[in-house]
């Protein structure tokens, strides 16, 4: 707050406004050391912002290490930070980094809410967050797979089992076509995933497994085409 009112209102000479940001600068120094972990990082993530407005890059690295992984915009001030140290390509790779994992975030709550909305027989909006999840998949460009997750969620919710398997077979297509990230106009900087080989390849058995001994999906395993589809994509013993 005292930093804010030394921004709006900047009267009195340089010495004075000087002295006023040592005093402020001391407040957080003293927060730093707080008991209240919460009240440490706050202060650091502050300081840290407060250094890097001012070049002093070095004390701001020191403070932005000290933060923990969990806090929510530590590799944005990071990101920032290596900007103004000329290290672009980090900062970028920082960014994206940051989007990619928000964006995952995002689909894997709509996809529950998605879920709640049919437990509550609430059809229309489970429809609509569906929808939503899948236009995010595909805007925020996330993997097939993250795109096909909610409908296919849907679609074995209402016993589809047409629209449920033409989804299963692009769920498992998704995990073997190539993902490479350097094509894509927001993560081009991050490294490409394993394309088709035995890293996404290995997560097709537990995906069978899963519909396997899913319940929900017992009237998708008693359809005649599931036997066929299945077979085509079940590890050869």
């Amino acid at each position: 707050m005292l930093a804010g009112i030394v921004a709006l209102y900047p009267g009195g000479d340089e010495a004075e406004r000087t002295a006023w940001q040592g005093k402020i600068d001391a407040l957080y120094d003293r927060v730093l050391h707080s008991a209240d972990a919460r009240l440490r990082e706050w202060a650091a993530y502050t300081a840290a912002n407060r250094c890097m407005g001012r070049g002093e890059l070095d004390r701001a690295e020191e403070l932005l290490s000290g933060l923990s992984d969990t806090h929510r915009s530590k590799r944005e001030a990071l990101a920032s930070l290596r900007r103004k140290q000329g290290r672009t390509e980090e900062g970028w790779t920082l960014l994206e980094r940051e989007l990619f994992d928000r964006a995952h975030a995002i689909e894997s709550i709509l996809l529950t809410m998605a879920d709640w909305a049919m437990d509550e027989n609430d059809r229309d909006r489970a429809h609509g967050l569906t929808e939503t999840a899948e236009r995010a998949g595909a805007v925020l460009d996330l993997s097939d797979y993250a795109v096909v997750s909610a409908p296919f969620q849907l679609a074995v919710a209402e016993r589809d089992g047409p629209r449920a398997l033409a989804l299963l077979e692009r769920l498992f297509c998704s995990l073997t076509a190539p993902w490479d990230l350097s094509g894509s106009l927001l993560y081009r900087h991050l490294d490409t995933k394993e394309d088709a080989g035995e890293g996404r390849n290995a997560l097709i058995p537990c995906l069978l497994e899963q519909i396997e001994a899913d319940p929900d999906c017992a009237f998708l395993r008693e359809l005649p085409e599931y036997a066929g589809l299945t077979a085509r994509w079940r590890p050869k013993a």
